[in-house]
């Protein structure tokens, strides 16, 4: 075996060494930028900073009393301890738990994928304000709202555009089922399905 020496030319050894001198820099300003400054201003900022997430909850005698109704009748006078009171209310206008949420589900393109597909929009819309009336008549304590849950985008056996295991559907469909859910003041979740994606 013969080994094969190979002259180290002049502007070889030029452009190793400023190759070196900007990998150099480049590591400084890294660890510069990383370690921030240390004149001590930055630890009077992030002093003078208050914290976004507060600590301050409320405790439980100091929750609105319509939530704490409304969660211990949830859990149905449970002794395991297992469903506690949360100790932080909800935010005004939020629905749960004040009323229970009655939904149907599936896509409008597949009868093999929920209600939503089986039966022609009116009747969907009918049935599911009849079983909204149904719970309501059952546990008039608690409020009713109607949903409408759409899956979207589908998951698919066989990658689409981009690669991708889904399919999503039209604007036109996803309108349609805004359109419906308006109807009946209903609200509407979007389901994605995200396969493999």
């Amino acid at each position: 075996m013969q080994l094969v020496q190979v002259e180290k030319s002049p502007g070889l050894k030029k452009i190793l060494f400023i190759a070196l001198v900007v990998l150099f820099l480049i590591i400084v300003l890294v660890l510069y930028s990383c370690l921030g400054n240390s004149s001590g201003n930055s630890s009077v900022a992030l002093n003078s900073i208050d914290s976004v997430v507060k600590e301050n909850h409320p405790k439980p005698d100091s929750l609105p009393i319509a939530y704490k109704e409304k969660m211990n009748h949830i859990i149905n006078g449970d002794s395991s301890g297992k469903w506690v009171v949360n100790e932080i209310a909800p935010l005004p206008g939020a629905l749960l738990p004040y009323k229970r949420i009655i939904a149907f589900y599936g896509n409008l393109y597949s009868k093999q994928m929920g209600i939503l597909g089986e039966l022609p929009k009116p009747a969907v819309l009918q049935k599911l304000q009849l079983e909204a009336q149904a719970w309501q008549k059952a546990d008039s304590s608690m409020g009713v709202q109607p949903a409408l849950h759409y899956i979207a985008v589908t998951a698919q056996g066989s990658p689409g555009k981009g690669g991708k295991y889904r399919l999503r559907m039209p604007f036109s469909q996803i309108d349609s089922v805004l359109k419906m859910a308006e109807k009946i003041n209903a609200i509407v979740f979007l389901d994605i399905q995200v396969g493999l994606s």
